[in-house]
């Protein structure tokens, strides 16, 4: 009886050792499957002229940041936003990415004045890297950064635009439909252009734009549930750019 008794309790405890063991990959808070990514790349002084506004923060653009730059790739499921966080016990760690760290600190640098690159990286990666790490081309950090990465040379937003004659200005602003199509063009597929509206000044700056991709990271229309139009409501802060007034793309400026 004792014998058996030892038993049981050898393997219960087996049983609540498990978790200690299993893999990064299978999170007991990871779901499934997701459909597709929003790959968003953010103009510099865009963010700069948000935190103007929302005056949440100070913007601070590195002296090395003269483009576009990565604001992150990000799993979706049609009709809803997320998954996000999808295994906890997978921090975020720098030293995966040491090959790629003055590249990342140029394309996908913190704009904020006094916060660190490696938080913003940190939050992108257990926001949003650990549910793209479901797909088995992204089974690890290095691989869902350095992907974002390739991703940014490919979509070279800087690139595009000036294809188009449009380039940043502080005091002419661009038609929404020439910024569009020009993205579109390129992409063959519907983006998301993101705005931050300035009441004072009644300007809406370019911030953003989001181009949807398939799970083989080709481009792919965006959902119209996540390019809703704004109707009668006008921009607070960053939303989707209003389609008939001029967009601004403001000159670069470093601190």
């Amino acid at each position: 009886m004792d014998n058996y008794l030892l038993v049981v309790l050898l393997f219960a405890i087996t049983l609540l050792m498990v978790p200690v063991f299993t893999s990064h990959h299978h999170g007991n808070n990871a779901p499934q499957s997701f459909d597709f990514f929003v790959y968003t790349q953010q103009w510099p002084q865009g963010v700069c002229e948000d935190l103007k506004v929302s005056h949440e923060e100070t913007c601070s653009i590195p002296t090395n940041v003269t483009t576009w730059t990565i604001h992150g790739l990000w799993p979706n499921v049609k009709g809803t936003e997320g998954p996000s966080f999808c295994n906890k016990s997978w921090p975020f760690s720098e030293q995966p990415i040491k090959p790629i760290l003055d590249v990342m600190r140029k394309f996908w640098p913190n704009l904020y004045l006094g916060k660190t690159a490696d938080g913003f990286w940190s939050h992108e990666w257990e926001k949003h890297g650990t549910c793209a790490a479901l797909l088995p081309s992204l089974p690890d950090e290095y691989s869902y950064f350095n992907k974002a990465l390739k991703l940014n040379r490919q979509l070279d937003l800087y690139s595009i635009l000036a294809k188009e004659d449009i380039e940043p200005s502080d005091t002419v602003g661009q038609e929404y439909d020439n910024i569009y199509n020009a993205v579109k063009a390129a992409t063959e597929h519907n983006p998301i252009l993101q705005c931050t509206y300035n009441k004072e000044e009644k300007k809406q700056y370019i911030m953003e734009i989001e181009i949807c991709l398939d799970k083989q990271f080709n481009a792919m229309d965006c959902e119209t549930s996540r390019n809703n139009v704004i109707g009668k409501r006008r921009l607070l802060f960053t939303e989707n750019c209003w389609p008939t007034e001029k967009v601004y793309y403001p000159v670069i400026k470093h601190n």
